[in-house]
């Protein structure tokens, strides 16, 4: 069964030391960067979801690719990223209460010359009821 909603993510990105070559010339850089989150907490149903310890977001951001849009036009750079994580719901409330699973996201993060910015994305969550 495939349903389609909308949630909210309050999360940071942590990014390493490489991320700052984004601002000078991304042929420089390898195709790919990794990246992780911390803070996170995803709100869907009513129910609310945290990283599982022991299963951090993973994923690459995508230098290679070259920026998403013009930053001459836009002022801005904005970088394609993807990761997943293991997730549980921790308030026990909610469309999906005590469920498990995984959350596998495919995105963008725009930053300004200053490395402050924001990211979107479009996530997959795949839940169950975790065994007794």
């Amino acid at each position: 069964m495939l349903l389609r909603e909308r949630g909210t993510v309050e999360a940071t990105r942590a990014f390493d030391v490489s991320f700052f070559g984004l601002m000078g010339d991304w042929n420089a850089l390898p195709p790919t960067l990794p990246w992780t989150m911390n803070e996170f907490q995803m709100s869907l149903g009513g129910s609310t979801f945290e990283i599982i310890d022991g299963m951090p977001l993973t994923g690459p951001a995508f230098p290679g690719l070259g920026p998403v849009e013009d930053p001459y036009i836009t002022g801005t750079l904005t970088l394609r990223m993807v990761g997943c994580a293991g997730v549980r719901e921790t308030t026990g409330v909610g469309t999906y209460a005590n469920k498990v699973g995984s959350l596998c996201l495919n995105g963008t993060f725009t930053f300004d010359q200053n490395f402050s910015g924001q990211g979107v994305s479009n996530c997959t969550i795949v839940l169950h009821d975790p065994l007794q």
